[in-house]
C-alpha cells in the first residue's frame, strides 16, 4: 500500500523567516553593548597607568560612532576634537615624541613649584602658561608676564615669590625643553580587542534571545 502525506512547512518557513530578520537587530544591540564595554576598559587602562587630574581625559576616549541596524559598525576611540594643544592619550600607545606646537621649545612645568605644587596637581590656573601673557618689553627687550614672571632664555620662566636678589626670591616655575619623549604607557588596542574576543559571542547569543522572545508567533 502507497501513502502520501503532505507536509505544510509554510509555517516553518514564517518561523525562519522571523528568526533570520532578528539577526541584524541582535547584531546591532551586541556591537552597541561590546563598545561600551570596550571604554569602561580602556578607560580603567588609562586610570590604572596615569595620574588623572581632569575627568575631561578619560571622556575622550568614547564611541565616535554608534552601530545601526543599517550600517552595523561601531567606532570606538579617542576624540581628538580639542581646544589648545593637541591631545596626546594617542601617543602613548607606541610611544613617541612631543614636539613644540610654537617657537622652539616645549615649556616643562616644575613639580614642587608654585605652578604645580604636587604631582597630583593641575597647573595653578592664574600659572597657566599661556595666562601669564608673556611678551618682551620696550625698555629693556626682556621677556616679563602677569604674576611677577620672567623668562630666562634657553632656561624656563621664573616667578618673583619675595623682593631682593636673593636666590630664593624667584622660583623656576617653567623650563624650557627642545622636545618632549613620552614613553609607550597603554595598551588600547590591546585591551579592548580583548573585550571584543571575550564578549561579543556571549551577549550576541543574550540579545538574539531577546528577540526570538519579543517575537510574535507566525500565523
Amino acid at each position: 500500500m502507497n501513502t502520501s502525506v503532505d507536509i505544510d512547512i509554510s509555517l516553518a518557513l514564517k518561523v525562519t523567516a522571523q528568526a533570520i530578520r532578528k539577526i541584524p537587530y541582535a547584531t546591532n544591540n551586541a556591537i552597541t553593548r561590546v563598545a561600551k564595554e570596550m571604554v569602561d576598559a580602556g578607560r580603567a587602562e588609562i586610570s590604572a597607568h596615569f595620574q588623572i587630574r581632569k575627568n575631561f581625559i578619560l571622556t575622550r576616549l568614547k564611541i565616535l560612532q554608534y552601530s545601526r541596524v543599517s550600517n552595523l559598525t561601531a567606532i570606538v576611540g579617542i576624540d581628538t576634537a580639542v581646544q589648545g594643544s593637541p591631545l596626546l592619550l594617542g601617543i602613548f600607545e607606541e610611544g613617541g615624541t612631543k614636539e613644540p606646537d610654537n617657537g622652539s621649545g616645549i615649556a616643562v612645568p616644575i613639580t614642587g613649584s608654585p605652578a604645580r605644587p604636587t604631582f597630583s596637581d593641575a597647573v595653578v590656573r592664574a600659572l597657566q602658561y599661556t595666562k601669564l601673557q608673556l611678551s618682551t618689553t620696550a625698555t629693556d627687550q626682556s621677556i616679563r608676564g602677569l604674576q611677577h614672571t620672567y623668562v630666562v632664555p634657553g632656561v624656563g620662566v621664573f616667578e618673583r615669590v619675595a623682593p631682593g636678589n636673593d636666590p630664593g626670591a624667584t622660583v623656576l616655575i617653567y623650563a624650557f625643553e627642545p622636545s618632549a619623549p613620552l614613553k609607550k604607557r597603554i595598551s588600547l588596542i590591546q585591551v579592548m580587542s580583548d573585550i571584543v574576543s571575550a564578549r561579543f559571542n556571549p551577549i550576541f547569543w543574550q540579545e538574539y534571545a531577546n528577540e526570538i522572545a519579543q517575537q510574535k508567533p507566525a500565523r
